[in-house]
């Protein structure tokens, strides 16, 4: 009488023991989690580089009343600042043991409007000096494995009202940022 083992062989992406997962789902201490602070860090930095910038927050300041406006958003010359916010995320599995995380960043810039014929111009040529910055690959370094990527997008240029009461030019751009996850 002969006797037939059947072999079981799970696909590369399901997790198996030892493979990147531990009991419970949950990844093993030394798996890498998403290198995004260092990354908007990156950002915020590159941004704060660029002549005339003003203010660069990386969030979305939300403030409520006026005397919180000018105080906290505000440079010399009035409203003046740039935001640096994550909008979305896809993940990619590469391997059983390696994942791409690809993000789309939101670039947005204000800058109080003075004589709309007097700031309009400097504040577009603003927009470009960034976009500029930004055609290229930078690699984000300090050992993380990750890039910011352009060319960036610009979306929308236009007027906005901050709290109701302060007229600003504002810009809205993305740009790319890639990263790799592996243990």
């Amino acid at each position: 009488m002969s006797t037939s083992v059947t072999r079981i062989t799970l696909p590369p992406f399901l997790p198996r023991p030892g493979r990147g997962v531990v009991a419970g789902g949950v990844p093993p201490p030394d798996r890498q989690t998403s290198q995004l602070p260092d990354i908007v860090a990156f950002i915020k930095r590159t941004l704060e580089g660029v002549a005339g910038i003003g203010i660069v927050h990386d969030y979305e300041p939300v403030v409520t009343e006026a005397a919180q406006i000018t105080a906290r958003l505000g440079a010399s010359g009035g409203l003046h600042y740039w935001t640096v916010k994550r909008t979305s995320t896809v993940e990619t599995r590469l391997t059983n043991v390696e994942t791409q995380l690809v993000h789309e960043i939101a670039l947005r810039g204000y800058q109080e409007v003075g004589d709309a014929s007097v700031t309009e111009a400097p504040f577009q040529r603003l927009v470009n000096a960034v976009t500029d910055t930004f055609r290229v690959t930078h690699d984000v370094g300090g050992g993380a494995d990750a890039e910011v990527f352009g060319p960036a997008q610009v979306e929308e240029v236009g007027h906005r009202l901050v709290g109701q009461t302060i007229l600003v030019h504002h810009a809205s751009l993305r740009i790319g940022a890639q990263e790799r996850l592996t243990p």
